[in-house]
C-alpha cells in the first residue's frame, strides 16, 4: 500500500494522476493468488455503477476492484464516492483519475497494471454487465488449465448467436474461409465469438474480447498494451490478443456470461473510428502475417474494399446517412495515408506499446 501511494504520488508531481482514494485497499494481498478487477473509464459515472452493481449481485468473492478514470471532470469519482459509501460496501476499491497523457484505453490499462496486487487480472468495459459469476468461472478455468492458457474471456451474451446473412456473405464472398468463432483470419476479418455452443464449456480461439477477459498479470505486463492505438483504441483487444496468443492459448468460458450495453457516451467520431478500423487493424495484419506478406495483404485489401462497399447499405437509412458517410470517409483517409506512409498517422512497428 505505501509503495503504491509513493507511486501515485510520483506520478501526480508529473501531473499524470489528477485524483486518487482508496477503501479497504489493505485487505488486497500484495502478491497473493486471486483476481483484481479493473474497470477503464471515460465519462461514464452511470455505466460503471451499472457494473458494480452486477459485480455485487453476482460475485460473493471479495475481488478487489480497481477504476482507472480518464475522465476531465469529478463526476465519476464523486458518484463512486456516493455509491461506496451509501451501498456500505467491504470490497477493496482503488480510484485513480489520470491526466491527459495517459489518456486511452490502452494507456489506462498499462497503468493499471502497474497496481494490480494479484497473479490475474481481469479487465472489464465500463458498460458491461455480469449475467453470472463470471469472474470466479474465468479464474477456475484459466488454474484448472494450469499454464496452458495465455488468457480467457467471458461470453457476451447479446450478440447475434447464430451467423447473421451478412456473415454468411462474407463467407460465400471469400472475404473469410469459415465462420468457426473466434477465429482471425488473413483478410484481416475476425469472427464474433457468439457463434458457440453453450454446451462447449471452453473454446479456443485466435483471439478474445478485451471487454471481458482475464489474464495472467506478469505476462500482460511484459507484452504490454500497444499505446500507439490512441484513446478509443479499436481492435485493441484483437492487437493483444495477437501477441498473448504467443505465450499461451486463448479461450473463451460460455459459463461466464455478460452483457455488452454499448453505451454511445465517450466514443469518438465516426470519422475517427472509420480510421481507426483500417489502420488498426492494417497495423495488426502486417504484424501477424509476416510471411507471405504480399498474398495476405491483397486479401485484406480485397475484403476491407468490399467491407465498406457494404457499408452502402446504411446510406439509405435516413437517421444513419452522415454517420455512415463519415465512417467510409474516415476509412478512405486511413488507406490513403497507409499508400503514401505519412509518418505521423501509422502505427510503431513490431507491436511497440509506446506511442
Amino acid at each position: 500500500m505505501d509503495s503504491l501511494v509513493r507511486m501515485l504520488e510520483q506520478r501526480e508531481a508529473a501531473h499524470d494522476v489528477a485524483a486518487a482514494f482508496f477503501d479497504n485497499w489493505e485487505e488486497a494481498s500484495i502478491g497473493c493468488f486471486g483476481v483484481s478487477v479493473v474497470v477503464c473509464t471515460y465519462r461514464r459515472p452511470s455505466s460503471v455503477i451499472k457494473f458494480l452493481h452486477s459485480l455485487e449481485q453476482f460475485e460473493s468473492r471479495q475481488y478487489p476492484v480497481l477504476v482507472i478514470d480518464a475522465s476531465p471532470d469529478e463526476q465519476t469519482e464523486l458518484t463512486l464516492r456516493r455509491w461506496y459509501a451509501e451501498s456500505k460496501n467491504t470490497r477493496p476499491l482503488a480510484y485513480v483519475r489520470v491526466g491527459i497523457r495517459l489518456r486511452g484505453l490502452t494507456r489506462q490499462r498499462n497503468f493499471a497494471l502497474r497496481l494490480v496486487p494479484t497473479d490475474l487480472v481481469c479487465f472489464f468495459d465500463d458498460d458491461v454487465k455480469l449475467m453470472s459469476d463470471c469472474v470466479t468461472e474465468m479464474e477456475r478455468a484459466f488454474r484448472d488449465a494450469r499454464g496452458k492458457l495465455a488468457g480467457i474471456a467471458a461470453l457476451i451474451v447479446n450478440q447475434p448467436r447464430k451467423p447473421t446473412s451478412l456473415w454468411r456473405l462474407r463467407r460465400a464472398l471469400g472475404m473469410i474461409a469459415h465462420l468457426h468463432p473466434g477465429t482471425y483470419h488473413g483478410s484481416g476479418l475476425s469472427v464474433p465469438w457468439g457463434y458457440v455452443s453453450d454446451s462447449d464449456r471452453i473454446v479456443i480461439g485466435d483471439w478474445i474480447p478485451g471487454g471481458c477477459a482475464l489474464w495472467n498479470t506478469a505476462r500482460a505486463r511484459v507484452v504490454g498494451f500497444c499505446e500507439g492505438f490512441s484513446t478509443y483504441s479499436q481492435a485493441e483487444d484483437l492487437e493483444f490478443s495477437t501477441r498473448m496468443r504467443q505465450e499461451g492459448e486463448l479461450a473463451v468460458a460460455t459459463g461466464a456470461r455478460v452483457v455488452h450495453l454499448h453505451e454511445t457516451g465517450g466514443r469518438e467520431p465516426q470519422f475517427r473510428l472509420g480510421y481507426m478500423a483500417i489502420r488498426n487493424r492494417f497495423h495488426i495484419h502486417r504484424q501477424r502475417f509476416r510471411n507471405h506478406r504480399l498474398l495476405y495483404t491483397l486479401w485484406f485489401t480485397y475484403a476491407w474494399s468490399l467491407d465498406t462497399l457494404m457499408l452502402g447499405r446504411h446510406v439509405i437509412v435516413p437517421r444513419r446517412t452522415l454517420e455512415t458517410l463519415e465512417h467510409i470517409a474516415g476509412r478512405l483517409a486511413a488507406t490513403f495515408d497507409l499508400l503514401v506512409g505519412k509518418p505521423d498517422r501509422l502505427l510503431l512497428v513490431n507491436g511497440s506499446k509506446h506511442a
